[in-house]
């Protein structure tokens, strides 16, 4: 149960942050790059703190998917940018 609402709430709310905040403009995608160090750190301490066990198996099935989202992201914005940029030019 807890396992099932954690990847249904927590880790779309994940990788939906850093796009919505970017397509609002209140980032860009320089920004995201440039703090990926920090979003691991912060990212592997609250798989910590989340994480039952003690291993570091679990933490990694949990944390894996939230850096690839955070990454996802950080395309996603690339991408958008480049369309903004594009249609600016038109």
């Amino acid at each position: 149960m807890y396992f099932n609402s954690y990847w249904g709430l927590v880790l779309p709310q994940a990788s939906n942050h850093n796009v919505c905040t970017s397509l609002s403009s209140l980032t860009d995608s320089k920004f995201w790059q440039e703090n990926f160090r920090y979003a691991i750190i912060i990212i592997t301490i609250f798989v910590a703190v989340v994480t039952p066990d003690g291993s570091g198996i679990t933490m990694r099935f949990v944390a894996l998917p939230m850096i690839a989202l955070y990454a996802l992201g950080i395309t996603a914005t690339e991408g958008n940018e480049m369309s903004v940029t594009e249609r600016q030019k038109n």
